[in-house]
């Protein structure tokens, strides 16, 4: 309907209409978000169309929060399917002798969770990095609906971003250069 959504590090959401101009501000639909660090709580929305509904994929563990289109506040986070905990996040602070402060943070991550995402037909589509052997080449599916793990999809190779459109799904792979795969979902 001609409006985007911005996200920053502040626990708001801002739309914007076709000309960049602010039409309202309202707060990141999963309740628990403004508790969370800003590195750990690093997400993307994802919306779909079909169903008018929005997803909230995080980054570095948790899960993702399933919201309609008028991004009505959703209390609960549907895990992913590889549980992955929101990570730790060290922050130091030290001082100058000319009185200035320096403050640092970092995840305490060795990987992310969902890398890309997609959706198409009420179906969420993530790229998921995880612990296991298939980091990075498995593409996880969900009902935006109900929030249910639906299946997985595995690819011949790591990929970097992922694109769905009906029964296809297409991802940018490299091995050892980048090519274009295109799969039908399951």
């Amino acid at each position: 309907d001609g409006q985007a959504l911005l996200m920053g590090l502040d626990p708001m959401l801002h739309l914007v209409d076709d000309e960049g101009n602010l039409v309202g501000s309202k707060p990141h639909p999963y309740g628990s978000y403004a508790s969370l660090h800003p590195i750990s709580a690093y997400n993307r929305a994802i919306h779909d169309a079909e169903s008018d509904s929005t997803a909230f994929y995080f980054y570095y563990g948790g899960g993702f929060v399933r919201t309609d289109g008028e991004l009505t506040p959703a209390a609960t986070l549907e895990a992913y399917v590889e549980s992955v905990p929101f990570p730790e996040v060290t922050i130091q602070r030290s001082e100058g002798g000319d009185g200035s402060v320096t403050t640092s943070s970092s995840v305490n991550a060795t990987r992310l969770a969902a890398k890309a995402g997609a959706s198409d037909d009420g179906v969420l589509h993530l790229l998921f990095q995880g612990d296991t052997e298939y980091g990075n080449r498995l593409i996880d599916r969900y009902s935006i609906g109900s929030g249910a793990y639906l299946n997985s999809l595995l690819l011949p190779d790591t990929a970097r971003v992922i694109a769905v459109n009906g029964d296809l799904i297409a991802a940018i792979v490299e091995n050892p250069f980048p090519a274009v795969v295109v799969r039908r979902a399951p």
